[in-house]
């Protein structure tokens, strides 16, 4: 005997079918109408068609329940409702289409996010991390840091923000940089709303009186920072030599901005180098054409370089490397008809005569940007060395080349006519250089009757700096009760003595 039940047919079957009729019923609602019909044949379980699945083909064909949810998938949005998430997603886009992810969106959803949160950049290339978005959308695929921090180089950024960078020198005299904030700096971008922002960043790290120098840009917002945030430290007695190295203009900046004014008189040429090499990376086709060609004339580069319009320097190598194709254009505009950007012979002139200014520019933002050595001692030298090329050109005969360049000394006289006497105290330090560079620089770079008066600024200044450090940091000396400071010296004042060797 089986313990099984004698018959599976009829008990079963009406009992699956009352299931599946009431859960139906249920889940409608009033005005919806139930083709009944299709439930019929269930109902007969006396039938052998009823042991078989037929039956079930045929509910399914008419299920209500499975075509109203049939209608839900065709109206699925992969767009966040504002109910799920509490917020408002006004502007919100999404990164997924058609299934596929977005790569170009999500890029910019991180660099915002990172923006935003204060995050660092290495957080793209964590395990973790990508682990995470592998398993929420298979088809991502990693992105390293570099491509995150240069993402703004490709389009217009509407993300304003700002960075605020300490440079120092550890107990164990080695160089040090840290980025103490880099926060999102919403509108107004008044120097009010800048200076909240810094002093807000110094009190948290524990550092607003141990700040000797602030560098900004030029931008007239920073000017009424500078302004704000010297008063500030001259209130609470934290400004040393009475604010006169407080405020230090930036030399990259400085050497951007001439020659930004410079290359206005070459902007037409230098779209039509753009455009070209625009042209040309569009197309495999026309690249594998332009190779041929150059093998022709038997240039070595294979490779056009197209410039960042807000760099300078990348425009400086787009026109280096273009100039060395210069016979190969015009033989490409024989073949391709469509190709009309060629300069012609004066422009490629005038941008080999413009390439002579911009690679001393170009190796002095070199040198002066440096992060892993010292650079304040380099400053002086390297802006007479503008200062020289400036005066010598700015005599040209050429007429192209005067006018550029008076562009270039007018900017210069701007922002260095006057001394810069933290420039002179790095290279007085500089043990290999002392006063001495300072007593050969000025006489290039100021008028005769100035020159005397600016080197005795130096000196003045330099007395006045070590003056107040003794003063300050006296208290860690084993200080005597005449109040002179116990280290050994060389005999007479101890400040003239300290300073006797570098002045």
């Amino acid at each position: 005997m089986s313990s099984e039940p004698q018959s599976s047919s009829t008990p079963v079957g009406v009992s699956r079918v009352e299931e599946l009729f009431v859960n139906v019923d249920d889940n409608l609602n009033e005005g919806d109408e139930c083709n009944l019909e299709a439930f019929e044949p269930l109902l007969d379980t006396t039938t052998k068609e009823a042991e078989s699945t037929s039956h079930l083909k045929r509910h399914i064909d008419g299920c209500i329940k499975k075509s109203r949810f049939l209608k839900q998938q065709q109206a699925l949005n992969f767009l966040p409702s504002e109910s799920s998430i509490g917020t408002d997603q006004s502007g919100f886009v999404s990164a997924l289409h058609d299934g596929k992810v977005d790569m170009l969106k999500m890029k910019e959803a991180m660099a915002h996010w990172i923006t935003m949160h204060e995050h660092p950049f290495s957080i793209v290339e964590e395990e973790g991390f990508n682990l995470m978005m592998k398993r929420g959308m298979p088809q991502w695929t990693s992105v390293s840091r570099v491509t995150i921090r240069n993402l703004w180089k490709s389009k217009p950024q509407k993300i304003e923000y700002m960075v605020l960078t300490a440079h120092f020198v550890d107990l164990d005299w080695k160089l040090q940089k840290r980025v103490l904030n880099f926060v999102h700096l919403p509108p107004p971008r008044k120097g009010a709303n800048i200076t909240d922002c810094i002093l807000k960043c110094l009190k948290e790290w524990e550092i607003e009186d141990k700040v000797f120098t602030i560098s900004v840009d030029n931008a007239s917002a920073n000017d009424s920072c500078i302004k704000i945030l010297k008063d500030n430290f001259a209130t609470n007695g934290r400004l040393l030599c009475n604010g006169k190295l407080f405020h230090v203009r930036c030399c990259a900046h400085i050497l951007n901005i001439m020659v930004q004014h410079g290359l206005q008189q070459v902007q037409d040429i230098i779209e039509k180098v753009h455009d070209t090499v625009d042209f040309l990376n569009a197309s495999d086709a026309r690249l594998k054409r332009f190779g041929e060609l150059a093998s022709q004339y038997n240039v070595q580069d294979r490779k056009l370089i197209l410039e960042c319009k807000t760099r300078w320097n990348s425009t400086y190598d787009m026109l280096d490397c273009a100039i060395k194709f210069r016979k190969v254009f015009p033989r490409y505009a024989l073949h391709d008809h469509s190709y009309n950007y060629c300069p012609d012979d004066d422009e490629w002139e005038k941008i080999e005569k413009l390439l002579e200014i911009l690679k001393v520019f170009k190796a002095t933002t070199n040198i002066i940007s440096g992060s892993e050595y010292p650079t304040a001692n380099l400053f002086l030298g390297e802006v007479q060395r503008i200062k020289v090329l400036l005066d010598v050109k700015s005599e040209s005969l050429d007429d192209f080349v005067k006018s550029m360049v008076a562009n270039m000394k007018e900017r210069f006289t701007k922002y260095w006519g006057e001394c810069n006497l933290l420039m002179a105290i790095g290279t007085v330090m500089d043990p290999r250089l002392k006063i001495r560079a300072v007593e050969i620089a000025f006489p290039k770079m100021f008028p005769s009757d100035l020159v005397r008066e600016n080197i005795g600024k130096v000196k003045d200044i330099i007395y006045q700096l070590f003056e107040e450090y003794l003063r300050i940091y006296s208290s860690t000396c084993n200080v005597e009760e005449s109040g002179e400071c116990s280290f050994p010296t060389h005999g007479g004042d101890v400040t003239s003595s300290g300073l006797s060797e570098l002045l």
